[in-house]
């Protein structure tokens, strides 16, 4: 077994994916101690820059829909024997937006006057959270089958809520005229941040949300004879966020809106604000990974899937030097490219759409020391 657990069975987070997961089938026999981040972010629409900003670029789709994600981890672990204990941060975003919902946005924060005629099917969703927590994991190994090799692994962990957003927009604009259009639609709010300065109904005070939730993570490695090998990752296989006191707002617009002197916009609208417990799903982050090694050299193949998002990968990596691996992968779904370099003690992964940091849509970070005591 000591042949799977000395190429990929290491306790840092698996830099073949580009998003931050843990692998809970990597933990070491010995007394090890590691630290670890790891931080991805990438989006079709807009530089990475100009998401809460000014939106001096068009933003791009792809067949009429943009996509973005994003992963955080920072985490510090000891283990010894296959069992590992842990303390953690995390974070992560996922949202979706339709065509026509960023071209209302940029219209508006560019000045822009609506097409007449044109009808604006405005869908827009975001999903995000932020959370520390304490975790648990071992690593085990399954029974031998043939020239089969197994080894698994489970985590579970408590998570204390730190942050939240939710935002779900439906609904529709048909512009009659340069200067008005009717609107239609429905927009659903649940956000930590929410407050009175905000725009939240005064008469029901700030709030003081909280949460506590779990994860449960999932791995499985294999290796077939000396040269093949695979794992499968199932991070958030179940998981949730119970929040409490969790500031919501619903708004609802249905109205004939005409630009004011000022071009602005004031649609007619009603709501509903409350404060209310809300329990927040933890979606699964799945990869799927097989590789093949010849002598110094390795290649390998994965896929990671978060909620409808899938991003493909192709990584080669060079173990001809003691305790050293040189590797370069390429991401296809979102077009980076990714250079690493691992060491018996640390590991460095840099991963870039290769436009320039003002221009970036995409990229990510990796870094991790592991030091047996």
């Amino acid at each position: 077994m000591k042949k799977i657990l000395l190429p990929i069975l290491l306790p840092l987070p698996a830099l073949a994916s580009p998003l931050a997961l843990v692998n809970p089938a990597a933990v070491p026999q010995a007394l090890t101690l590691s630290s670890s981040v790891a931080a991805y972010a990438a989006n079709d629409a807009l530089p990475l820059k100009q998401l809460d900003g000014d939106w001096t670029t068009l933003p791009n789709t792809r067949n009429g829909v943009a996509k973005a994600v994003g992963t955080a981890r920072a985490e510090l672990a000891l283990a010894h024997h296959g069992w590992q204990v842990s303390t953690f941060y995390r974070a992560e975003a996922w949202a979706s937006a339709s065509k026509d919902a960023l071209d209302l946005v940029y219209q508006d924060k560019n000045n822009l006057k609506p097409t007449p005629g044109r009808r604006y099917d405005a869908d827009y969703l975001l999903d995000s959270f932020s959370a520390r927590g304490i975790g648990l994991a071992h690593s085990f190994e399954l029974p031998a089958s043939g020239a089969w090799r197994w080894q698994a692994g489970v985590g579970a962990s408590l998570l204390d809520g730190l942050a939240m957003r939710e935002d779900n927009v439906a609904g529709s604009a048909l512009a009659l005229t340069e200067q008005q259009y009717q609107l239609q639609a429905m927009r659903t709010l649940r956000y930590t941040g929410l407050d009175t300065d905000s725009g939240f109904n005064p008469f029901l005070g700030d709030a003081s949300p909280s949460a506590r939730g779990y994860a449960l993570d999932l791995a499985l490695a294999w290796q077939w004879q000396d040269a093949w090998q695979g794992r499968l990752l199932i991070n958030d296989a179940l998981g949730e966020l119970r929040w409490r006191d969790l500031p919501t707002s619903t708004l609802q617009a249905n109205s004939d809106v005409a630009l004011d002197t000022n071009g602005n916009r004031e649609p007619l609208a009603s709501g509903q604000d409350s404060r209310a417990n809300y329990t927040q799903k933890l979606h699964s982050k799945i990869e799927l990974a097989a590789s093949y090694r010849q002598q110094a050299w390795e290649a390998e193949a994965s896929l990671t899937r978060y909620r409808d998002v899938t991003l493909p990968q192709l990584r080669v990596s060079y173990h001809g030097f003691t305790d050293w691996q040189f590797g370069l992968a390429y991401e296809s779904r979102f077009k980076t490219a990714c250079a690493e370099i691992r060491h018996r003690y640390f590991r460095l992964g840099v991963q870039s759409d290769g436009r320039s940091p003002s221009n970036s849509r995409a990229m990510g970070l990796k870094a991790g020391v592991y030091l047996p005591l």
